[in-house]
């Protein structure tokens, strides 16, 4: 049997990203972000890691990013292009949710447990 997934990851700053999970595991204990924070590189470590699987196609335990805080960005003079200063901050859903391609979105589990008996 086999395992598709992937890793859900918020840092300490709130800065979300995603990262796969298989089997042997990925190192997400040693992960650092590399968003952007006042120009630089945030460099934190994870606060919030949530496994999601992927095996069925349906995102079993997605938890949705809710925006905490807008990236800022500024026009550079020189350039005349925008560029981001500070990546944008996040918090994850409380509501665990699974990819229903019925319904071509996202679903909560919940929905899921009345239709098939319970508990997964």
């Amino acid at each position: 049997m086999s395992y598709e997934g992937h890793y859900q990851i918020l840092c300490k700053e709130g800065h979300f990203s995603t990262m796969p999970c298989m089997y042997g595991g990925e190192d997400w204990e040693n992960w650092k972000c590399e968003d952007i924070v006042d120009g630089e590189k945030c460099g934190s470590t994870h606060d919030v890691v949530n496994s999601v699987d992927d095996t069925n196609c349906d995102s079993y335990g997605y938890r949705k990013p809710i925006l905490v805080k807008k990236a800022v960005t500024e026009k550079c003079p020189t350039c005349g292009h925008t560029h981001v200063t500070s990546d944008a901050t996040y918090r994850l859903s409380e509501e665990v949710y699974f990819y229903s391609q019925s319904a071509d979105d996202y679903v909560p589990v919940t929905e899921w447990e009345k239709h098939n008996g319970g508990e997964s």
